[in-house]
């Protein structure tokens, strides 16, 4: 059963570690679309 929670547990730190990624690239691409940054030039997303 600890090998099991030890999974969930490293596949929860995955999800969250990759969600965090793609929320900080979106709030960037927001903030350069605010400042009229044009869409060619807009952070790459993942």
């Amino acid at each position: 059963m600890a090998v099991l929670r030890s999974h969930c547990g490293a596949q929860r730190y995955a999800y969250n570690w990759g969600h965090a990624l793609i929320k900080a690239e979106v709030d960037q691409r927001c903030a350069e679309k605010s400042y009229g940054v044009a869409q060619a030039e807009l952070t790459p997303l993942v």
